[in-house]
């Protein structure tokens, strides 16, 4: 009973897919408990010693007089409904053995602390939603898209979630910026958020099982203070107003990156190469390749340092299209590109002139030499 509980993705996913209109809160919580206190056969054998009629049906091994292994969904379901939560408290108490010393659980109906590998018919709740305050009055929206990029991406296995480090990073991005990792920090030291470090999955984050009722029921109430500032909708997606300088930094990005392919350099452009070519700040255009990841018209292929050098796809060259056809019917605004764009005009007419001057004087010597020849 001592080994590290183990249930089958299919038995895990048909117990949280169960309908909380016929089992309560509490009773959720309490096949989730079952789960992260014994190991599968223990919880088998609790059901033998009080005498479940199904689970008697089968040996200490898990299988019947013929060779049918039992359905671990059925003995937490079948437990869960009968033991009530004082045979809970004696059960823990009088084999604390029994239970595998490796989960905790933090649930809004029960407590178990591992080390102690005692169990309480209390919450931790409020110690974690006032944890979970805490972040977000110092991050805001960065801890708002931190918490809701998890419960985009995150994968229900066992009994517990995990999400890859990638892709919550990747949308925490998409949603709260550039600071979405001092909030992941910030949730981690709070005890909301743990590092789960496998050879299988490294670098993944996990938020216990049984506090997700509560991060969501959190999130509503950040959604609902970021929204009347409008940050959430600007963030999701939806109709907000649009800066005419940011569409023209954009634009000159993509047109920027555009030329260079077209011109068939191998090297790819740095941040300081894009603003140096347009005539702008490193951090504003740090800002609107940010904007161009998040549509797809851009890979920005950001490096440990953070640099980053982008690559223009297919729908950066749509949206270019796009962005050129929308102000083409309106008169040009002036921008910094038109000194530069002057200043390479004028190159190429001085080259073009010393060019014209240099095939004359080839041609004024040529009668020179002639003449020299005729001489001679």
């Amino acid at each position: 009973m001592g080994s590290l509980v183990c249930l089958s993705r299919s038995c895990y996913k048909r117990i949280m897919m169960e309908e909380e209109t016929t089992a309560s809160g509490a009773l959720i919580e309490r096949r989730i408990l079952l789960a992260k206190l014994y190991a599968p056969l223990g919880v088998l054998s609790i059901g033998r010693d009080f005498g479940d009629e199904y689970c008697l049906q089968f040996n200490e091994f898990g299988y019947d007089k013929t060779y049918r292994y039992y359905d671990e969904h059925e003995v937490l379901s079948r437990l869960s409904g009968t033991l009530s939560d004082e045979a809970l408290l004696e059960l823990t108490r009088r084999h604390p053995d029994a239970v595998t010393g490796y989960w905790s659980f933090y649930g809004q109906h029960y407590t178990f602390e591992a080390g102690q590998k005692e169990l309480q018919l209390a919450s931790r709740w409020p110690s974690f939603q006032a944890r979970m305050e805490e972040v977000y009055q110092r991050h805001h929206r960065s801890a708002w898209a931190v918490l809701k990029a998890y419960t985009e991406v995150r994968e229900d296995h066992h009994p517990w979630s995990s999400c890859d480090y990638n892709r919550l990073q990747y949308r925490a991005r998409q949603l709260g910026g550039k600071t979405w990792k001092n909030a992941l920090i910030a949730l981690e030291i709070a005890g909301i958020v743990q590092k789960r470090g496998t050879a299988r999955r490294p670098g993944e984050r996990s938020i216990a099982l049984e506090l997700m009722p509560l991060v969501e029921h959190v999130l509503r109430e950040w959604g609902e203070r970021l929204d009347d500032k409008g940050e959430v909708r600007a963030k999701m997606g939806q109709p907000i107003m649009r800066s005419s300088r940011g569409i023209e930094v954009r634009r000159g990005i993509l047109a920027y990156l555009l030329e260079r392919e077209h011109s068939g350099e191998a090297r790819l452009p740095e941040l300081k190469d894009i603003a140096q070519g347009l005539g702008v700040g490193e951090t504003e255009v740090d800002d609107q390749l940010d904007i161009l990841e998040s549509l797809g018209a851009i890979r920005a292929n950001r490096t440990f340092g953070g640099g980053v050098a982008p690559i223009l796809t297919g729908a950066g060259k749509i949206l270019l299209e796009e962005l050129t056809e929308d102000t083409s019917s309106e008169p040009a605004a002036p921008s910094r590109q038109q000194p530069r764009r002057a200043v390479r005009s004028r190159a190429r007419g001085t080259q073009y002139a010393w060019d014209v001057f240099i095939s004359h004087a080839s041609e004024d010597k040529e009668p020179v030499r002639s003449k020299a020849g005729r001489r001679a």
